[in-house]
């Protein structure tokens, strides 16, 4: 600012917060807009962000319109101060104070310490003291008095330092210069308000012992000995304790001549060596992460020179988090000349206690040159001349494994030429204004690579594939990599394969990656301890989940809470690193975190909580999903109460069927590893809800395992009408799946439970009343619609020969009144298709053919069009069996007279029809096997699954016979 109204303009921020043009007193405003400028002034010449002036003028929570006021007082100090526009300039993203020389005691104050410490450094006491009293007399008071929050007074501290190390080097060139009597007054007075200075309280035993007042000077060396104990528990320091001994010995000179000649300590000495470095040595075989030091590199780039940049890199424990930031750390060294200091903050140290801000201070400033005499006590006064020693200085800081952000903050500096690197377990997302990098797991090649590197290149070459399972075992963390590589370079004989087949039982693997000093159990134990008391009970409740992903909802019944408090659990878990997410919504454990987990004693740990808890759950989400995927199949009593649980949205299909793909398996996997534990009827309920889903997709192995879960359970329940309805659904799986014989088995076995049964309430009498009334049809549709009906008599001869189940269909009344209509129905579909009869012939054969009407020629060519029905419901493989069995021993459909050499797809190509000789009865043995066992699949599964029984067309009875319940697909 330039012309007579510059002259006449100044502001005073060294007490109370004074502004003058000329004579006249400048009124600023309210509270906001005072503290919107003493922020401003204390940062004069640099910008100050808006977010910062907001921090400034409100100590607690900020209003919503807190950057809208901040503008509006900005406006209002431009209104009242003269030529406010040229004072407050705007500058993105912020504003600057812009003032002459001599506007601003606090730019006078600065210009005169320099001064001083320029003088001493020529040796110009004389000049120096001159100096110095001129800017302490600019003191009025505690700077600015009255008017800080937080940020005002994080900035007022650090001149506050400065004015003490100013007043101490003052009265310590006084007293060089042979003053002692009129210096007791001040010095008492400073000693008054800043009773733990023990360089203050020197300067004033010294000035009494020679002004003549020995006694009072050891009074007041026993007043600072009492305080000292009584308020921190230490002893005066040595040079205070020298000054006492020498008092007491009377061998103090009267009027020593002056030490040699020094800076000032505030703003700071200079460093002895002004390129300091304490950073750790690099690591050689540095691998991998190429990506994130690129990116850490970038962002340390983009420092926009407005303040301190900080760059944080965050990570589970054993990620080398501290590896990369080291290896950053040396690449940036050389633009950060006047030194590159590190700091271990011990937040997740084996047998050791977080490192205090206080004690991590006095390292810096030892490491700056510091002397133990001139270190200040307090905490507030460390950070004041540590933040005082950097200030336009381009220093890197690195402070490793910190543990929250209490022990981050005193140790910013606030210097826009400084860079802070921040490692830590935990994102500490109570900072601001900090650039975080997250380290998740190595990428599978980055591991081969770090593990050759380590191992040896040509160890590691010699066992690619065990390698690569090595890295897989690890969990591709860098800790756990490193240990393994240290096992094999300690064990010469040992393969690589052999430490894989060590680390492949779980309940071992973590006490194999061991060694030395380091251990990748010992490292998640202290992440472990670092979570609150509702945190571990969760993580090991969350432990026993049987899946890869965890989904809020299973999370909730996991550990007995809210969705929305397992929601706030898993989210605390991911802060702290100790679950991972790859999707929103869905976390999951690191492979060795979950054996971690699993390994800590404590409720719920010891088997049943899944049984107990986890099941019950998935019993009702699965029913839920099922009502809305298959609305029409039937629904069946149950006596067994259902947990309640909070469920997730299953409103549409969509929903429902993409939580069935994602959730399966992990329904599968709690079956299979406490689903002995749990209540029986859950057991089946839940099998029967996952039948209908792997039905759907396809996956009859699946099936057959699930049924046999369910299968297990209804014997140990002692239900017959639910061991009727597994064992028929592990026959419909069996036979989707090929395996024939098993299938017969099964069904069999539910055969003889229906007949023992008859037709008592349960699935099995319900299935019966359900195959005869549900839309009027049976089996396969085969014949064209408005057949006539046949009769009752035919219709139970033909069930009673296809299946051996006559008596019992036959002894039941309901059964039988219904079955002639079924019979007229049959009959007639069988007269309209001719021997074209798909349903008889499907179900008996060449016999069962004949039977119908034809003669044993139209039989044969019945049975093959009748086994070809009988294929459609089989899976392709299955299919492919039966389809090869059928065209080797019966003709195919319409092949008779110049016909009898082509080919059915797949068969032998061969010039004439197959010779029937000695492997016929083998063949149809073969054939014989899948077709009783279709016949008898189609009245026992129905009997007893209680599913639909309206297989009209082709597409609904392939769906509906295969699945053995159920509608024909699920609902669009």
């Amino acid at each position: 600012m330039t012309g007579g109204e510059s002259d006449r303009l100044r502001f005073h921020v060294l007490g109370v917060l004074e502004g003058w043009a000329g004579q006249t007193r400048l009124r600023f405003g309210g509270p906001i807009q005072e503290r919107v400028l003493v922020t401003l002034l204390l940062e004069s010449g640099r910008i100050v962000p808006v977010s910062r002036l907001v921090e400034a003028a409100w100590d607690g929570e900020p209003p919503s319109s807190a950057e809208h006021q901040v503008r509006k007082a900005v406006s209002e100090l431009r209104r009242r101060i003269p030529g406010g526009a040229a004072v407050v300039v705007t500058a993105d993203p912020g504003y600057r104070v812009e003032l002459g020389e001599g506007q601003l005691d606090l730019d006078e104050f600065a210009g005169l310490l320099r001064a001083a410490r320029a003088a001493v450094g020529e040796g110009r006491t004389a000049e120096a003291v001159t100096d110095l009293r001129q800017a302490l007399a600019l003191w009025r008071g505690p700077a600015p008095s009255g008017r800080g929050g937080r940020v005002v007074e994080a900035a007022v501290t650090v001149w506050e330092e400065r004015r003490l190390a100013a007043a101490e080097q003052y009265f310590e060139l006084c007293l060089a210069q042979g003053e002692a009597a009129e210096l007791v007054g001040d010095l008492r007075d400073l000693v008054g308000r800043h009773p733990l200075r023990e360089t203050l309280r020197g300067h004033l035993m010294l000035a009494l012992h020679r002004s003549g007042r020995g006694a009072e000077a050891l009074e007041e060396y026993a007043a600072v000995r009492r305080l000292l104990g009584e308020e921190l528990g230490i002893d005066p320091g040595a040079q205070l304790t020298r000054l006492h001994e020498g008092i007491l010995r009377e061998d103090l000179e009267p009027a020593p001549r002056p030490p040699a000649p020094r800076p000032a300590p505030v703003p700071g000495p200079v460093p002895a060596d002004r390129g300091v470095c304490t950073l750790p040595y690099d690591l050689t075989d540095f691998t991998g992460r190429d990506h994130k030091l690129r990116l850490l590199l970038d962002k340390a780039d983009e420092s926009d020179g407005e303040g301190t940049r900080i760059i944080a890199v965050d990570g589970m424990g054993g990620s080398g988090k501290t590896t990369l930031a080291v290896r950053a750390a040396h690449r940036l060294a050389d633009r950060y000349p006047d030194g590159q200091l590190f700091v271990d903050l011990r937040g997740f140290t084996p047998g050791e206690r977080p490192l205090r801000p206080e004690v991590a201070l006095e390292g810096l400033l030892r490491a700056l040159g510091v002397p133990d005499e001139r270190l200040p006590e307090g905490t507030e006064e460390r950070t004041a001349l540590w933040r005082g020693m950097v200030a336009r200085k381009r220093v890197l800081i690195l402070l490793d494994n910190a543990a929250d952000p209490g022990q981050v903050v005193p140790l910013l500096p606030a210097s826009s030429g400084c860079l802070v690197l921040i490692t830590s377990r935990g994102r500490l997302v109570d900072l601001d204004g900090v650039d975080w990098i997250g380290l998740g797991m190595l990428a599978p090649e980055e591991s081969v690579t770090l593990l050759a590197e380590t191992l040896g290149a040509e160890r590691a070459a010699a066992e690619p594939g065990a390698v690569a399972e090595l890295a897989e075992l690890c969990g591709r963390l860098p800790l756990a990599l490193r240990i393994a590589a240290a096992r094999l370079r300690n064990r010469p004989r040992w393969t690589v394969a052999h430490l894989v087949e060590r680390l492949s039982h779980e309940t071992r693997r973590l006490d194999e990656l061991s060694t030395g000093r380091r251990s990748v159990t010992a490292t998640l134990e202290l992440s472990y301890q670092a979570l609150s008391a509702a945190g571990r009970a969760g993580f090991r409740l969350l432990g026993q989940h049987p899946g890869t992903e965890i989904d809020v909802w299973s999370a909730a019944a996991l550990t007995g809470t809210s969705a929305r408090e397992a929601e706030d659990l898993l989210e605390y878990l991911l802060d702290a690193h100790m679950v991972q997410q790859h999707a929103l919504g869905l976390y999951s454990f690191h492979d060795l975190v979950r054996s971690f987990a699993r390994s800590l004693p404590g409720e719920g740990t010891g088997g049943g909580v899944l049984a107990e808890r986890l099941l019950p759950y998935y019993l009702r989400a699965t029913e839920a999903a099922c009502e809305v995927l298959f609305p029409d199949r039937m629904r069946l009593e149950w006596g067994a109460e259902v947990r309640p649980a909070a469920l997730p949205p299953l409103r549409t299909v969509a929903e429902a069927m993409e939580w069935f793909d994602r959730e399966y398996r992990m329904v599968q996997a709690a079956l299979d590893r406490e689903g002995d534990l749990a209540d029986p009827a859950c057991v089946v309920r839940l099998s029967r809800n996952l039948a209908f889903y792997l039905y759907t997709r396809s996956k009859p192995d699946e099936q057959v395992a699930q049924g046999r879960t369910a299968v297990r359970a209804a014997r140990r329940l002692g239900d017959r009408n639910l061991l009727c309805l597994s064992l028929n659904n592990l026959g419909v799986a069996q036979w989707r799946a090929g395996r024939f014989r098993d299938g017969i088995d099964s069904v069999s076995e539910a055969r003889e439970i229906a007949r023992a049964l008859g037709d008592e309430v349960g699935p099995a009498g319900r299935g019966v009343r359900l195959l005869l009334h549900r839309r009027q049809r049976v089996l396969v549709d085969a014949g064209p619609d408005g057949a006539e009906r046949g009769t009752r008599a035919g219709h139970q001869r033909r069930l009673a020969g296809l299946t051996g189940i006559g008596p019992a269909v036959g002894g039941d009344r309901g059964c039988g009144q219904r079955a002639d209509v079924h019979g007229d129905r049959f009959r007639a579909r069988r007269d309209a298709a001719g021997a074209d009869d798909a349903g008889g012939a499907a179900l008996g054969g060449p016999q069962g053919a004949t039977a119908a009407g034809g003669g044993r020629g139209a039989g044969r060519g019945a049975g093959g069009r009748g086994a070809r029905a009988t294929t459609r419901v089989l899976m392709p493989g299955a299919r492919a069996r039966l389809l090869r069995c059928v065209s080797r021993f019966v003709p195919v459909p319409g092949d008779s007279g110049g016909n009898r050499g082509q080919q059915y797809p797949g068969r032998r190509k061969r010039s004439t029809r197959p010779r029937l000789g000695a492997g016929r009865d083998k063949g149809w043995g073969m054939l014989s096997n899948a077709i009783k066992l279709a016949g008898v699949l189609v009245m026992t599964f129905v009997l007893a699954l209680g599913g639909s029984a309206a297989l009209s067309g082709s597409g609904k009875a392939e769906h509906s016979m295969a699945q053995g319940e159920g509608p024909a697909s699920p609902r669009a």
